[in-house]
């Protein structure tokens, strides 16, 4: 990436600068020549890092996609077992409150 801005700064500065001889036009040329084939090749590599960046991407979005799919249906089983182990809990409570009111009525109605 450096190189891209360099050459871009030595572009800018070849069209900035004054040719005054043939010589130096054909030094400008050659310059300018090899500074549009660096910013080519670095313009074509960074399409290349791109591409390979999104292909990476979305390899790693489908194993994501993946990993939920094989989660999903656990996820729903603990959900279904939690709703089942709060409604157990429910009832425990519920029949531990009937035989703590039954001891109560069999001790003649007095609170512990």
């Amino acid at each position: 990436m450096d190189e891209l801005i360099q050459a871009n700064e030595q572009l800018q500065r070849l069209l900035e600068s004054r040719i005054q001889s043939p010589e130096e036009f054909a030094a400008w040329q050659r310059e300018t020549e090899r500074l549009g084939t660096v910013s080519s090749r670095i313009s074509q590599e960074l399409k290349q890092f791109m591409e390979m960046d999104q292909a990476r991407a979305q390899e790693e979005n489908r194993q994501i996609d993946e990993f939920h799919a094989r989660l999903g249906p656990w996820w729903q089983q603990q959900a279904e077992t939690a709703a089942r182990q709060r409604e157990a809990v429910k009832n425990l409570t519920r029949q531990l409150e009937a035989q703590e009111a039954y001891i109560r009525e069999l001790r003649g109605g007095a609170k512990p």
